[in-house]
């Protein structure tokens, strides 16, 4: 189990120094291993010695919590790409336009914002999994739709939507 946690927390590292080379990627709080000692201030670039620095010591946490990505992926950007998602086959636009969709899908990815690990992974599944992440916008905005047509609570299609929006960054660690 260690070395596999090890490795998964190696490949999201490797992900994150790629994303680094496009938007800036930091670390957003002093990281210190289980001894106390400090290993990456507050404020360093997520790049190769990083990395290296974090797989190297006994870093036992989750490492997102202590990153963050200028310009990640927001609920405006969000609303976007499911939009442009629903263009490509036009019946999906068709769909979501009779259906009135449309004000749902904007408060669902507004509510994507209160979720900080989400819009990274979501950031980071966007820049180095296209086709995965194309694939996330579907299953989220056709949960939406199934949800709707359920006639589910406005909690219950939140949940629905997000877990759609999630279905693809667990292959950021592999």
């Amino acid at each position: 189990t260690k070395n596999i946690n090890l490795k998964m927390l190696e490949e999201y590292l490797t992900r994150l120094v790629d994303v680094n080379e496009t938007k800036r990627v930091f670390v957003t709080k002093d990281i210190f291993n289980e001894d106390k000692s400090l290993i990456a201030n507050k404020g360093n670039e997520v790049n190769g010695a990083f990395r290296d620095n974090i797989i190297k010591s006994s870093f036992k946490s989750s490492i997102e919590k202590y990153i963050t990505i200028d310009k990640e992926l927001d609920g405006i950007e969000l609303f976007t790409r499911i939009q442009g998602y629903l263009s490509n086959p036009p019946s999906y636009l068709h769909i979501h336009t009779l259906l009135n969709l449309d004000s749902h899908l904007r408060f669902l990815c507004n509510s994507y914002q209160q979720f900080p690990i989400l819009r990274q992974k979501i950031t980071v599944l966007a820049l180095q999994l296209p086709i995965h992440f194309n694939r996330s916008l579907g299953a989220a905005w056709f949960s939406l739709l199934i949800s709707c047509q359920r006639q589910l609570s406005e909690e219950e299609i939140q949940s629905a939507f997000l877990a759609g929006l999630c279905m693809e960054i667990g292959l950021l660690h592999l």
